[in-house]
């Protein structure tokens, strides 16, 4: 149910869209159950949050409203500091992506060095490959690690370039990039013309402090796009916690989706299976007259290997 067929031109090839939810969650553990109700809602084939503030011993109890259903691949920053979960009572950050569990044998987990960053490459046998990575930058104040997730970020899309570069590439979640630092946005928008990612407008400010009737809005959250115009994404919602109180966060959730043109699908050649080689040994039935037989055959050594 999470795939739509889109109806193609006479002359083109089928095309589905797919569905993708993105949120900054502040805190998994008690977001889980909304994030379930809009999961139902909705239909999505992909799920990123930002913020889970979760570690990894706690993901899966965290996040059981949305099991099994879905699978989920947590990046937090125990994942590389494993005593880190003995020494702070209380996660930070991070990144997680879910995904509709008949998807898991076409996720692939792609290497990154940065709890900020999660990059995921999508491969359906018949249709159109797409890489996403979803990201949750360091917020205002912490411009050091700021720079460096941009850093794990940039050798992410490195990456994923010179491995498939064919494949379009979708960027989600919480840039942290508010449009009044100019430092922040020279280093993001460095990163968006090195790559040549879209920035898709939202038209929409979805970071709220919930003070002065929304007077200090900003647009955090990003969506961003590299590839053939044909699978950019498109918005179809964003569901604003100023009106809906099952957003329990200061950030709005965005629904979105995108095409996955069908593709000639060459399935791989059958193992090779070594030739059954035919039994040329003898059998000997030990009936009475085989045992006379052998008795025969032994009459000289059978005395003595009874001594």
């Amino acid at each position: 149910g999470f795939f739509k067929l889109v109806k193609p031109d006479k002359s083109s090839d089928a095309t589905f869209s797919m569905i993708i939810l993105s949120w900054n969650i502040e805190g998994a553990k008690r977001g889980a159950h909304n994030l379930a109700h809009f999961s139902e809602m909705h239909h999505p084939a992909l799920m990123f949050l930002s913020e889970p503030q979760l570690f990894q011993c706690d993901a899966s109890l965290a996040l059981a409203p949305l099991l099994p259903t879905y699978c989920h691949h947590l990046n937090s920053e125990d994942k590389y500091y494993p005593e880190l979960a003995l020494d702070k009572r209380h996660a930070h950050g991070g990144t997680l992506a879910l995904w509709h569990s008949a998807l898991d044998p076409f996720i692939t987990i792609l290497p990154t060095t940065s709890p900020a960053v999660l990059p995921l490459l999508l491969s359906i046998p018949g249709l159109s490959p797409s890489v996403h990575v979803g990201i949750y930058l360091p917020t205002s104040g912490r411009d050091e690690h700021f720079v460096v997730a941009l850093a794990a970020l940039t050798a992410v899309l490195e990456s994923v370039l010179e491995d498939h570069h064919d494949v379009p590439v979708y960027v989600r979640g919480d840039a942290n990039v508010n449009p009044s630092n100019l430092p922040r946005v020279q280093l993001f928008s460095n990163i968006l013309s090195q790559f040549n990612l879209k920035n898709l407008p939202l038209h929409h400010p979805t970071h709220h402090h919930f003070q002065g009737n929304g007077d200090s809005d900003t647009q955090l959250d990003v969506l961003l796009f590299r590839g053939v115009p044909e699978q950019a994404e498109s918005l179809l919602s964003v569901v604003c916690g100023k009106e809906n109180p099952l957003i329990t966060s200061h950030h709005d959730m965005v629904v979105s989706t995108i095409l996955c043109p069908s593709v000639a699908y060459n399935p791989p050649p059958p193992a090779l299976v070594a030739p059954r080689v035919p039994n040329t040994r003898v059998k000997v039935l030990w009936d009475q007259d085989g045992q006379h037989q052998y008795e025969t055959l032994l009459s000289t050594t059978l005395p003595l290997l009874q001594h």
